[in-house]
């Protein structure tokens, strides 16, 4: 399933729905699309999504490194949350800034 963002002044943010799912909780909206914020729940969706992403600790990938480089295999890079989510921050910035509501569907 996938889940996007829409609002009139940036491009639309399309994300998995299990890493939507995340930021929706995180942000304390509805999970189920379709969804709305307006006015000043945008900047406090983004308050919370911002707060719920500076608690998780990034996890450190030299030690599996260390182990693919062993193998001869090239180094795992994952995609944290935090970069995950930086589409959507920029979306509800630009929403708010605009005073514009984000749907997501």
């Amino acid at each position: 399933m996938l889940i996007t963002f829409k609002n009139k002044h940036h491009a639309d943010v399309v994300m998995f729905g299990d890493v939507a799912v995340i930021f929706l909780r995180a942000m304390g909206e509805s999970e189920t699309p379709p969804g709305i914020l307006r006015g000043d729940e945008i900047a406090v969706a983004a308050k919370k999504l911002k707060e719920f992403l500076a608690g998780i600790p990034r996890q450190d990938d030299d030690a599996e490194d260390e182990q693919a480089a062993k193998h001869g295999e090239p180094p795992a890079r994952k995609v944290h949350l935090s970069q995950r989510a930086l589409p959507l921050l920029e979306l509800l910035d630009r929403a708010y800034s605009k005073q514009s509501d984000v749907i997501w569907e």
